[in-house]
This record gives C-alpha cells, structure tokens and sequence, in this order.
C-alpha cells in the first residue's frame, strides 16, 4: 500500500557531481529497508527538512534513462503521480513538465510545475538531475489543486558496473497549504521507498531495455569504459570526495588491483562509496572497506591489516586529514606494530 506524499522525484535522469562530502553534514538515517536507506537533516529557518535517499537499481545508466524520459509513464512508478504531462522540451536535458499528486482524503490534490536539467559529470561516472519549480502564468491551477511553489532537488546517478547504478536523490519541498511540516517529514521517507521500488519494476520493462540499448548514453559510458585514464579518473574523482591524503589517493589509484576490485560486482567498492553519501557512520564505514581491500597486499600481515582497517584513529585521519594515511601505514608495515604507526 503506497504511503508516502509528494513525489514527482526523479523526472529526468543523471546527476551533476555533489560537492566533496563534509565530515559530518548532518544527516541522521531514518530508515533503511530493502537496500535503500533514507536520511534526513535540519534546515535553517525551517521545520521541513531536508531528505536523502541512497541505492541501487539493477540496471545500466541508459536503461534508466529511458525510463524517466517517458515523462506519461511517471504515473505508473512515482508515489502518488496522478498525471504527468510534457509542458516543454527546451533541449533533449532540459524539461518543463506538469505533475499532479492524488493525496489521500482529506488532503487536498497537488499539483507542481517542474523543471529538470541533466548535466554529465563524466570524470566522476554521473550523470546529475536538477530540480526545482517554476512559474507559469499561463498555466493556471487545475480541478482546485493546490499548486506547490517551493520544491529543490538533485537526482544522481552513479555508474557501479555495467548492470547496476546508484542513485542518490536529495530533495526538500514544502507542500504548501494546510499540511503540518512534521507529517511532511514523516511520509517524505516512505514516498522514496515507493517510488524506488517501483522504478526497479519499470526499468526491468524490455522496451526500456531495447531503447537503452540505442541510446546515445550508452555510447559516453562505452567511451568511458573502454579507456583506462578515464576510469582512473572516475576512481580518483570519487576517492577525492571521501579522502584529504592526496598521497593515499594515488596509491589506490595506481594500483591495478584495486581499480579493478572497484568496479568489480563482486568486490563492490564502488557501492561502497556510494553508499558513503549518508550519515557520517556511512563515511566511516566507506573507508573502513576501502582499507580492508587494500591493506592485507600492503601490509603481507592478514592480522595486522584488519586491526589497522578497523583502527578509529586511521579512519578519522583520513576522513579529518589529521596526519597522513601513507606516512601510517608504511610505519605499521616496517614494525609491524598497529599502536606505534597510528598513535
């Protein structure tokens, strides 16, 4: 049963890379159901807050793709879409569309005016969705809905491997009339989980897949694919927005074990950072498994490695670039002492 409030969430399709991730942003989890997990955080001058919601999707960037670009089909994946109509197509990345949401009784309908423009951010593996409302004096409000003015998000979508990407949406919208900001922020949670629920049925459809395969998305994440300066760049571009040590960077960089392994389904770190686009425990949490794959060929002591991976005083240096990552670990590996390396 569909819960949740407002959503027009997600009309378009890649993302514009987000601004290297503060130590602790304030985001608090809220949930975390059936691989997506949905946070929120305090916003200034407001009682709305912001939400987050990270996870991934079976399926290749350009197959998604499809999916949102048949703006009709809105209304049969978004929470609580009731109609969803193409008002303009200035470019191929840059939309104006009409939403209604059918809110159960005895809230009145809403209605948003919405426009999504897609950027690539190809040394991070993105693509990036911008969305806000719009005016339209010309478009006056319909069957008594109330119009919603105040509504901002950032849709991402992040290359994993080649059949599965991440997401990571990040809206606040207020819904304007009589509706309490706390239920607002209660129902925001449960709107995500639908609506991403019910994209992962969408994008399963053979005719999104067929088109994907035709279009010109999968030709730039080919083009990415098959060069290796540029998928060292995407690795790098991400381990910049989680890691100070610059010097650490690069060693995980050129090292062609650990390229792999990022992009590898079976090793999964590039999920892993993903999925560090939380809380700052997911931060943690990120370099924790960032440092369990690299360390054991670093350090040629299985039990040393997982006592440094796991070792707080490490993992806060590199998430508060308080000392340097290389500097520890090449003492660790030339005494062999976890205490004298990191402390």
């Amino acid at each position: 049963m569909k819960r949740a409030l407002f959503l027009i969430l997600a009309l378009v399709f890649f993302l514009p890379a987000p601004a290297a991730l503060a130590y602790d942003d304030g985001w608090t989890l809220v949930m975390d159901r059936d691989g997506i997990k949905a946070y929120m955080r305090e916003v200034e001058g407001s009682p709305i807050k912001e939400i987050r919601a990270v996870t991934t999707i079976a399926a290749t960037l350009e197959n998604i793709g499809e999916v949102l670009r048949d703006v009709p089909a809105n209304v049969e994946w978004q929470a609580y879409c009731t109609e969803s109509e193409l008002m303009k197509m200035h470019h191929r990345n840059k939309l104006d569309l009409y939403i209604a949401l059918g809110l159960p009784w005895p809230v009145t309908d809403r209605e948003i005016l919405v426009r999504t423009e897609t950027h690539y951010d190809l040394d991070a593996g993105r693509a990036i969705v911008g969305i806000s409302t719009f005016d339209d004096p010309g478009c006056q409000p319909r069957s008594e809905r109330v119009r919603v003015t105040d509504f901002t998000g950032t849709y991402v979508f992040e290359y994993i491997d080649r059949y599965k990407t991440g997401i990571i949406y990040t809206y606040r919208i207020d819904m304007a009339g009589r509706i309490p900001a706390w239920m607002i922020n209660f129902m925001g949670k449960y709107t995500l989980y639908d609506t991403f629920k019910n994209l992962r049925k969408m994008v399963a459809k053979q005719k999104y897949i067929e088109a994907g395969l035709n279009s010109v998305d999968r030709e730039i994440c080919e083009s990415i694919l098959n060069d290796d300066k540029k998928v060292r760049t995407v690795f790098r571009t991400r381990l910049n927005e989680f890691i100070c040590d610059q010097k650490f960077i690069e060693e995980l960089v050129n090292d062609d074990d650990m390229l792999v392994r990022f992009f590898n389904p079976e090793d999964g770190l590039a999920e892993v950072l993903l999925f560090g686009w939380g809380s700052v425990d997911s931060k943690r949490e990120a370099i924790r498994q960032i440092l369990g794959a690299y360390l054991p060929k670093k350090l040629n002591n299985p039990q040393l490695a997982r006592s440094m991976a796991g070792d707080e005083n490490l993992v806060e240096a590199i998430l508060r670039c308080q000392g340097s990552a290389m500097e520890m670990i090449t003492a660790a590996a030339s005494s062999g002492d976890l205490v004298s390396a990191l402390h």
